[in-house]
């Protein structure tokens, strides 16, 4: 008797054990997420520890301005496409003009419609796939679906478009389409765990 209550206080230490081991992989990325914090914007997230964070990417032209600030987490692995990487999730940070109101989802899919029409002159071809709006972990955003294609490769992506106080968060999970039914459930969990702060 007395060793069987030995033997599950052992199995119960070990157990303990390998949950604290778990949890400290998880928490150093181990685990295949890794939290990234952005104290100047005040967001956090996770990402799939294979991307690889950078900050040096060149911010694209949104709404009629440059996004003050932008960070890419890229899939170094997957193939390039005109010397680009295509695979990945893209955080944009706009700063809002004062007095700036929510706009329609709507407005912002025409927006999006809008410039991908007037890509089609440089070869793009893009359409909008889906535009919905929702509300997630509290807050309204909206989504946007697009496609479009660049050099030769059809992309997919999906914006998703937050707005909290002076400033829109622009998170883009973006790739080449054929390889988007693998690279999704990957890239997907960013935007679940994407915070305000």
């Amino acid at each position: 008797m007395h060793k069987a209550a030995a033997r599950r206080g052992r199995a119960a230490a070990f157990l303990a054990l390998a949950a604290t081991l778990a949890a400290l992989a998880l928490s150093a990325g181990c685990g295949g997420r890794v939290a990234y914090a952005n104290h100047r914007y005040r967001f956090a997230l996770t990402y799939d520890a294979a991307l690889t964070p950078t900050d040096s990417v060149t911010p694209a032209v949104s709404g009629g301005q440059r996004p003050a600030y932008v960070v890419a987490f890229l899939d170094p692995k997957a193939p390039r496409v005109g010397g680009r990487y295509v695979d990945g999730v893209w955080v944009a940070v706009l700063r809002l003009p004062a007095g700036a109101q929510w706009p329609s989802l709507s407005a912002v899919a025409a927006e999006l419609r809008l410039r991908l029409s007037a890509s089609v002159i440089r070869g793009l071809h893009g359409s909008v796939t889906d535009a919905i709006a929702r509300t997630a972990n509290g807050r309204p955003e909206w989504v946007i679906g697009y496609a479009y294609d660049l050099d030769g490769t059809a992309v997919r992506a999906l914006t998703y478009v937050i707005v909290r106080g002076d400033y829109e968060y622009q998170v883009t999970l973006q790739t080449a389409a054929a390889r988007w039914p693998q690279m999704l459930p990957r890239l997907a969990p960013t935007v679940d765990s994407f915070s305000l702060r």
